[in-house]
C-alpha cells in the first residue's frame, strides 16, 4: 500500500489505503496468540522489537519525506513497532506495573484506552477538519499529533454527551 500510495503517487481511497481487511489481520492474529498463552514472557525483546520498529519507521518516514510527498501513515515499519507496543503494552509484567500505581498519568493513560477505539475511528475526519485551519501549528509533528488527539478527545467528550445511550454501541462509545 505504501508502494502503490507513497511513491507511486497513486493517490488511492481511504477505503483502499486503509481499509484493506488483510492489512489489520495482524492485530487480530496478536490478540488470538496473546490470549491463548501466558503473558508472563520476557520484556527483553519485546523493547528490542519496539526499539527497533520505532527507529526502522523514522528512518522509513525520513526517506520517504525526502523522496517523496508523505512519510507518515500506514507503512511496513509500523506494523513491526505497532507490534512491539501491543506485546509491551499487553504484557502481564507492565500491566502489573501499572494496576500498582494510583496516580494521575497512568489514569490518563487508562482513560485514552478507554477511549482508543473511537479515538481511531474519528481521527482521519479530525485531522480533514482541524489540521486546514491549524496555521504553523501545523508545521511540526508533535503539535498536529497533540491537536488531533485532543480535537478528537474533545470530539468524544462530545458524543458520549450528546449520542442517545441505546446509539452509542454503534459509534464506538463504551462508557
Amino acid at each position: 500500500m505504501t508502494y502503490f500510495n507513497i511513491i507511486l503517487d497513486a493517490d488511492l481511497p481511504l477505503i483502499i489505503y486503509a481499509g484493506c481487511g488483510l492489512l489489520w489481520l495482524m492485530f487480530y492474529v496478536v490478540g488470538c496468540g496473546l490470549s491463548e498463552t501466558s503473558r508472563m514472557y520476557s520484556l527483553r525483546n519485546v523493547v528490542a522489537l519496539l526499539l527497533i520498529g520505532f527507529i526502522l519507521s523514522y528512518l522509513e518516514s525520513f526517506y520517504l519525506m525526502s523522496n517523496y510527498r508523505l512519510g507518515f501513515g500506514i507503512k511496513p515499519s509500523s506494523f513491526v513497532f505497532s507490534l512491539g507496543a501491543v506485546l509491551f503494552l499487553m504484557s502481564a509484567k507492565v500491566e502489573d506495573f501499572i494496576a500498582k500505581r494510583e496516580n494521575g498519568v497512568f489514569r490518563l493513560f487508562e482513560y485514552l484506552g478507554s477511549v482508543s477505539f473511537i479515538v481511531y475511528l474519528i481521527h482521519c475526519y479530525v485531522i480533514s477538519w482541524v489540521l486546514p485551519h491549524s496555521g504553523i501549528i501545523n508545521d511540526y509533528w508533535l503539535t498536529r499529533w497533540l491537536l488531533v488527539l485532543f480535537s478528537a478527545l474533545l470530539g468524544v467528550h462530545l458524543m458520549k454527551r450528546l449520542v442517545p445511550t441505546e446509539l452509542k454501541y454503534y459509534f464506538g462509545i463504551y462508557d
